[in-house]
């Protein structure tokens, strides 16, 4: 099973896995803004009667399949993957925020609103995911 995830994001490039058990731990809220979309591409599509992208198709369907693994990943009772999981939330974080100051500094307005929306979805799952966690 091979395939190419493509992302729809502010960076522009895609994700390559060898297969599902290479997955790696991302945003939930990230995944699903970019499989919303996905979904509202192929809306387009099917609306204007348009025959729709392999790749289109092929990369909704990636991004489901890893909601869905990671999900059952984090819906174990082990510790391991939800430390796991924060601390890809944390560098996401981190990364998103680097970004919009250097999307800002070089001008790149639209780059930047698009880096902060995501950079707050990452906030407000991090926030999430610490008022579940048990005290």
């Amino acid at each position: 099973w091979t395939g190419c995830l493509v992302w729809f994001g502010f960076t522009g490039f895609s994700s390559c896995f060898l297969s599902r058990a290479a997955y790696k731990f991302h945003s939930l809220s990230l995944l699903n803004y970019d499989k919303e979309r996905a979904e509202r591409k192929i809306v387009e599509y099917k609306r204007a009667q348009r025959e729709l992208p392999r790749d289109l198709l092929q990369s909704h369907r990636e991004v489901s399949q890893r909601i869905q693994w990671q999900r059952n990943q984090l819906e174990r009772a082990e510790p391991g993957p939800q430390r796991e999981y924060e601390a890809v939330l944390d560098r996401l974080a981190q990364g998103l925020g680097d970004s919009v100051k250097r999307f800002s500094t070089e001008g790149n307005r639209e780059a930047a609103k698009d880096a902060l929306y995501r950079l707050r979805l990452v906030e407000s799952e991090m926030q999430n995911l610490r008022r579940k966690r048990p005290a």
